[in-house]
């Protein structure tokens, strides 16, 4: 997600016309939505990882029973 954003910063989407420089307040905004877009998609994999592996270790003892 981040790398998205520094590429979209690099390219002329956020240029100011006729200056030429990047608009410091929008590449802002935009890096700080990718990290929090990041961030919650982090943690919703990590809460599917630890399902998945407390769903695998209750099916290995009810096998072993």
């Amino acid at each position: 997600m981040l790398q998205a954003a520094f590429h979209l910063i690099k390219s002329d989407l956020m240029r100011i016309p006729m200056v030429g420089s990047i608009n410091v307040k929008q590449a802002r905004g935009l890096l700080h939505f990718a990290r929090w877009i990041q961030s919650v998609k982090n943690l919703e994999s990590g809460i599917k990882a630890s399902t998945l592996r407390s769903e695998e270790h209750t099916s290995e003892l009810q096998s072993r029973q």
